[in-house]
């Protein structure tokens, strides 16, 4: 509503001018802009030309608008009303970063969230939201739920439009996860002895909201790129030098909290096969386990393992046990096998840098234990002893039986 003088032009009031508003529609109302309050009438400012006003009808067809004022001319304006009994349509948008998964969406506290809006005929008056159950928002511009707990979150949202039709609630359920991933187990670190300059990194990370998005390797402040999945661990092979190198990941989810970790390590590289010496050469009898020794050594990464092989079918299949460290002795046994039983077996040992050396193939035969010997023995005299007695029994038997038959003769 403006005051214009006699040319037409935009006049200011010099006083406050009270401005009286009517409609001839039986369904139309004037409104106090912006606010949405019912009014009759409107003050222009001293100063002031113009001031602002809302109209709303419900009534369809063609009506007149009126505002008059003590001295001053009435203004008319006509007005071709449809009414508007929609409300208007709001759709919430959840902006990256964010997850979309089978069980929800997840977001990081930083995800902006913001509003569509739509009204084609009296326009958007106020969208409002809350976050679970809060108090309600007026929406002004995106939003956030980093100031919120780390979790499932519902948003509730409804739109409203300037002809006052209210839309249903709406609402959606988010998943909060403000937690960068956790790395349970990582290599190499302290000293590493290699048996080759290439050096492989291996990290376990897991992330039990989002999930894992990457994980990236930097090797002294230079990234090697993305590492690789296997297995459940997150791998990857460098070259480098012998000596004093520091590495760190950077582990990211899928909403975009990430953290770096930071590790060192010393690479021996070593080359050298260990030594196996003084293998011990059982005699092992049926019942009895058989008792193998040996000595290792290795100069420059030291031992890792000693293991002990054998087979009871000439090589076509093999049992391997560890041997335990006794002193400066290994020590391994082979279960009792049968008498006669060819059993073959050999040592193998491994170095902290992976290098292996395997001994010559060793063979024995178990043999019959001098216990068993006594048994055979007396088994023999016993069965002779009643051989002899069958017999002497038999002698005896004939003899009474002629004694007999001259009697009876």
């Amino acid at each position: 509503i403006s005051l214009t003088d006699i040319g037409g032009s935009e006049s200011s009031a010099t006083t406050d001018v009270l401005v009286n508003l009517s409609t001839n529609s039986p369904g139309g109302e004037f409104r106090e802009h912006g606010t949405g309050r019912k009014i009759t009438s409107i003050i222009i400012p001293a100063g002031r030309s113009t001031v602002y006003v809302d109209y709303y009808d419900t009534a369809n067809g063609t009506w007149i608008l009126t505002a008059s004022a003590q001295g001053f001319e009435t203004g008319r304006a006509k007005v071709n009303v449809k009414p508007d009994t929609t409300p208007p349509e709001i759709e919430i948008k959840i902006n990256d970063p964010k997850h979309e998964t089978p069980s929800g969406i997840y977001v990081s506290g930083l995800t902006p969230i913001s509003f569509s809006i739509k009204d084609d005929l009296s326009g958007v008056m106020e969208v409002r939201y809350r976050i679970d159950e809060n108090s309600w928002n007026s929406y002004y511009s995106d939003f956030n739920l980093n100031a919120y707990s780390e979790g499932m979150h519902v948003i509730t949202y409804f739109g409203i439009d300037r002809a006052g039709n209210k839309g249903t609630e709406k609402n959606i359920t988010i998943i909060l996860d403000k937690t960068p991933p956790n790395v349970e187990k990582v290599s190499p670190t302290g000293k590493l002895f290699s048996n080759s300059i290439v050096v492989n990194f291996i990290a376990k990370v897991n992330d039990s909201m989002s999930g894992v998005k990457e994980v990236e390797l930097f090797v002294d402040d230079i990234s090697q790129g993305l590492m690789n999945i296997s297995r459940g661990e997150y791998v990857k092979k460098v070259n480098l030098s012998e000596g004093y190198h520091e590495w760190s990941i950077r582990v990211m989810d899928r909403v975009g909290n990430f953290l770096d970790f930071n590790y060192s390590f010393t690479l021996f590289v070593d080359t050298k096969n260990p030594i196996i010496y003084e293998i011990s050469q059982p005699s092992a009898v049926f019942g009895e386990s058989a008792i193998i020794s040996c000595k290792a050594y290795d100069e420059d990464s030291g031992i890792k393992a000693v293991y002990l092989f054998y087979s009871t079918d000439k090589g076509s299949s093999w049992m391997v046990f560890s041997m335990t460290l006794q002193g400066d002795t290994y020590i391994g046994s082979i279960p009792p096998q049968f008498i006669f039983t060819e059993v073959h077996y050999y040592v193998e040992v491994v170095d902290n840098a992976g290098n292996r050396f395997r001994s010559s193939l060793f063979k024995y035969t178990v043999g019959i234990p001098p216990w068993l010997y006594s048994i055979i023995a007396l088994s023999i005299a016993v069965s002779i002893y009643i051989l002899l007695a069958k017999k002497l029994f038999a002698k005896r038997k004939t003899k009474s039986d002629r004694v007999l038959q001259q009697v009876s003769d």
